[in-house]
């Protein structure tokens, strides 16, 4: 291939078992802390007796939540009775080393004691039971913890209508504004909070109800602050980032702040290398959704280390759903974070067994570099001088998720939008363009939370803009003008970046624009001048 030319290196290497030092791996809450986030785990108290994994939750973690310590058969085994000690544990350990708190929950359908399930309720009787309860519990650590998890779980799978609880069948659901309301009166500094499962799919019911009971309740001066996502995920079900950020804007939009509550992702163990690849594609995803949502505050998982999880227990036969291993090292879902937060990979324990492979290492030299797709070749294009230049960019950035194209009309939060003229089909995220003579297609971008800069992100920090491009009814170029819309708001500002030569061959163009003002930034857009032709749009990605 002209202007290319590759040196072949084979060797033969061993590998062997190896752990990394604490040292070697870079701490998760600082990482979150210099993105104004944090990073947090869940413990239960009998945990910290191993030195070794309470060492791992003090590098890492930031905030904790205790996992049951503080639910009502802990709290309040006999009624009027309140026990604190093994949440003590927790919130000590959690002081101790200089972590905050959470708290979770002050009410729930499970782990209710007998003396509650058991009475017989009027709604008076039942409000004064769930008022003092609160009183106790949550006055009892008052200006200890910073978030509440006032209710929990409180909508059925199926409908989203609300579960049929003995605090919905006694007071309907005013329980809801009977416990916030409590809640904000024992503790006035904690965030209060609703905390679900399954409520980060825009298509599954709990998003709708937990959004149209915030609004509600926001609405009628409930103290709602925020919505829990807790994010109890698994490798066959996974949100897609688009759908993920959307959910998350749509909550911000209610003035309410958003946590990532419990996040785990579990699976049929033990796992492949495939699995793990699809967890660490899974952490990435959440990690960069919260990132990207300004009022999202931080994410917890529920556990740190595979040697402790809740999940063999409630689901049988699927396990491994943590970053770190049973024997404390990080994994793929480990690295899948640190590229979230804009930082490089660690290199990963190597399997007990002794492997022998062949490594072959390629010396490339050009313009155009070899992928793994033998159809396919990257050409770096030079951008046009007349653009906006930033002296000084910033030196890091987050990485976005590879931009798939989806449903034509998904327009916030989405890819493909509808401005194109001409005509295109998406499938399987590849989009297909036929465009009018001089026709334009227009690829949003996923927006920041910026209410004054309407659809508009920052780039700053990003080195290159690559897109694939082929022209798929025939072998013929077309040249394809690649830009940007730098107009926010309604307006439209297009800034060439400069020309693809597209033919027959699948083809990555890849843009330098580290030294381009990206501080507002629209959507990618595509421009076709004077011929019309079939053209494949497949992956759009801004890379750190």
């Amino acid at each position: 291939m002209k202007g290319l030319s590759v040196g072949c290196i084979v060797s033969v290497i061993t590998v062997l078992a190896v752990s990394l030092s604490a040292a070697e791996i870079p701490s998760l809450k600082d990482l979150a802390a210099a993105k104004g986030k944090y990073f947090g785990c869940a413990f239960d108290p009998n945990e910290i007796s191993n030195t070794d994994f309470a060492n791992l939750m003090i590098k890492h973690c930031s905030v904790t939540t205790p996992g049951n310590q503080l639910k009502w058969d802990a709290t309040e085994p006999i009624q009027g009775t309140f026990n604190f000690t093994q949440a003590e544990r927790v919130i000590k350990f959690a002081d101790d080393n200089k972590m905050k708190t959470r708290g979770h929950t002050l009410l729930w359908h499970s782990q209710l004691p007998n003396w509650l399930t058991s009475g017989n309720w009027t709604r008076e009787s039942l409000t004064r039971v769930l008022e003092n309860h609160i009183a106790n519990v949550a006055g009892h650590y008052k200006g200890r913890l910073i978030h509440w998890d006032v209710v929990n779980e409180i909508f059925n799978d199926t409908d989203g209508s609300f579960r049929d609880t003995i605090w919905y069948r006694t007071l309907g659901e005013d329980f809801v504004s009977i416990a916030f309301h409590a809640a904000r009166k024992a503790d006035p500094a904690a965030k209060l909070y609703i905390n679900d499962y399954d409520n980060q799919y825009t298509s599954h019911v709990k998003y709708k109800s937990a959004y149209n009971l915030v609004k509600k309740l926001k609405s009628q001066g409930v103290p709602v602050d925020g919505i829990g996502i807790q994010a109890h995920l698994s490798l066959s079900e996974q949100p897609e980032f688009h759908t993920f950020f959307k959910v998350m804007e749509d909550y911000a939009s209610l003035g309410v702040d958003i946590a990532i509550t419990e996040f785990d992702i579990r699976g049929p163990t033990p796992f492949s290398e495939k699995d793990l690849e699809i967890q660490k594609e899974g952490y990435r995803t959440i990690v960069t959704g919260c990132l990207a949502t300004k009022r999202c505050v931080g994410i917890e998982t529920w556990g740190l280390a595979d040697l402790y999880t809740w999940v063999p227990y409630a689901f049988p036969g699927l396990g491994e759903p943590l970053p770190f291993d049973k024997n404390l090292q990080p994994k793929p879902a480990f690295n899948g974070m640190l590229e979230a937060f804009g930082v490089p990979p660690v290199k990963l324990p190597t399997p007990n067994a002794t492997t022998t492979a062949n490594i072959t290492t390629f010396a490339i030299t050009g313009t155009a570099v070899l992928t793994k797709s033998a159809t396919t070749r990257t050409t770096n294009i030079t951008p046009k001088p007349t653009v906006t230049i930033n002296p000084s960019p910033p030196a890091v950035c987050t990485p976005l998720p590879v931009h798939k194209f989806d449903s034509i009309n998904n327009l916030l939060g989405g890819d493909a939008g509808t401005g194109g003229t001409g005509k295109y089909s998406v499938k399987n995220g590849v989009a297909t363009w036929t465009p009018a003579v001089d026709g334009y297609f227009y690829t949003n971008l996923y927006r920041e939370s910026v209410p004054s800069v309407s659809q508009c992100r920052s780039l700053k920090g990003y080195s290159s803009l690559s897109i694939n491009l082929k022209r798929t009814d025939s072998a013929a170029v077309t040249s394809i003008q690649i830009g940007l819309d730098l107009g926010c708001g309604t307006s439209f500002k297009f800034t060439s970046l400069g020309t693809a030569k597209v033919d027959g061959t699948n083809k990555i163009f890849t843009i330098p624009i580290s030294k381009l003002d990206l501080s507002k930034v629209k959507a990618v857009v595509l421009v076709n001048k004077g011929v019309k032709s079939m053209i494949l749009l497949d992956n759009i990605e801004f890379k750190c």
